[in-house]
Order: C-alpha cells, then sequence, then structure tokens
C-alpha cells in the first residue's frame, strides 16, 4: 500500500465518520489553545511582576516568618494565647519555618540570579555597663550574606563570616556609635570584649568589626 492509497484511505475514513472526527478535531483544538491561553497568562504575569518591581529598583525580596492566624482570626503560635507554651493545640513546629536545606535548595536552583542570602534572627534590647555607663543595644543574629543585603558599610574590621557562624563564635560587629559610646578615641575597638545583658543572661562578644551608622 503506498502513501496515495493511505492518504485516500483516510479521507475516505473522515467522510464515512464526520461526527467522530468533527468531535476529535474540536478536542484538538480546544486542548492546544487551552495549553496556549495559560503559557501566556503565567508570561505575561510573570513579565508584569519584573517589570513593576524594576521601575521600584527592587534587587532584594525579603521572606519573613511570623504566627498564623486560625479559623476565627485568632494569632497562634509560640508566645500567643493557643499557642507554645499556653497549653493550646495550635503551636509552631520546625516544620513551619525555613530550613538550611531549603535555601540551599533555592541557592543551588537560581545560582546565576542570586547575589547573596542574608539571614537576621533579632535577639531583643539588652544593655551594656562599662566605665560606670550604661548602654542600651539592639541585639541580631545575621549571617555573612547579610553585609550585601543589609548594605551594611564596615568602617574597621571585618563583618560576620561563614568561619564564625560554623564554629559558632561569640563575635560582633558593633555601630560607630556604640563604639563612641564604649571606647576612648584612643581606644581601638576590635579585639575589645563587651558584656551583654539580654532577656537569656549575659553573653560575652568579641568586637571584630564597626559598621557606618545608618543616616535617619
Amino acid at each position: 500500500m503506498n502513501l496515495l492509497e493511505n492518504i485516500s484511505l483516510a479521507i475516505n475514513g473522515l467522510i464515512a465518520n464526520k461526527m467522530r472526527a468533527l468531535l476529535t478535531m474540536l478536542g484538538i483544538i480546544i486542548g492546544i489553545g487551552s495549553v496556549i491561553a495559560i503559557s501566556s497568562v503565567g508570561t505575561a504575569m510573570t513579565s508584569s511582576v519584573n517589570s513593576a518591581m524594576s521601575s521600584f529598583g527592587v534587587t532584594n525580596i525579603t521572606v519573613s516568618l511570623r504566627t498564623r492566624d486560625d479559623s476565627n482570626g485568632s494569632v497562634v503560635g509560640p508566645g500567643a494565647p493557643g499557642g507554645s507554651g499556653s497549653g493550646g493545640s495550635s503551636s509552631m513546629t520546625k516544620d513551619d519555618l525555613i530550613s538550611d536545606e531549603m535555601i540551599s535548595k533555592y541557592e543551588k536552583k537560581y545560582n546565576s540570579q542570586i547575589h547573596d542570602i542574608g539571614l537576621t534572627e533579632s535577639v531583643g534590647v539588652g544593655s551594656i555597663k562599662t566605665n560606670h555607663k550604661t548602654t542600651s543595644v539592639t541585639v541580631s543574629g545575621v549571617n555573612d550574606g547579610y553585609e550585601v543585603t543589609g548594605n551594611i558599610t564596615l568602617l574597621k574590621g571585618r563583618f560576620i563570616s561563614e568561619n564564625d557562624d560554623n564554629r559558632q563564635k561569640k563575635v560582633a560587629v558593633v555601630s560607630e556609635n556604640l563604639v563612641s559610646n564604649l571606647f576612648s578615641a584612643s581606644q581601638n575597638p576590635l579585639g575589645q570584649e563587651i558584656k551583654v545583658e539580654t532577656a537569656y543572661g549575659y553573653q560575652t562578644y568579641t568586637v571584630v568589626g564597626v559598621y557606618k551608622e545608618a543616616s535617619s
């Protein structure tokens, strides 16, 4: 059976089964059209979001965790009524947190698009007592990537390193204002130890860097 005979047989089959052929064609057309429409909408939305972010000059994306609301609108989670420590059944667990494994996967997937990932956790307000003076400070835990994502400008020393993080070293990068309050003009703050009192007790840190205070 040659090519012409195959074509003739196919045409005769279509003529003999017009309704079946019409429905088959209609199904194919609708399916292809739906895929094209969904793809076009997705591409348009992505372009729209990218254009909007570019117009604002946005290059950083901030992801934060907060307690969630239950179906009644009540806040649940650690420290909230019904949360951890309150005897409630709803509380934040490890499954609610962003793990190192998740971050590592995103870094590998979007390696060419990610410059740095900055992690920060607020410890709270503390105080430092030295030379008969008490200075209030805000304490935050950060990783090495926060120097870029937090737009930190170093004046002296260095920033927190990956080695500091891995070895859990008690080092600190302090502001220029804190240095002027704690040390004299002739003192080098680098290598100095500061004892910070927070809600978690006293912690001693070694100063490894001084950063420029953000202008208000």
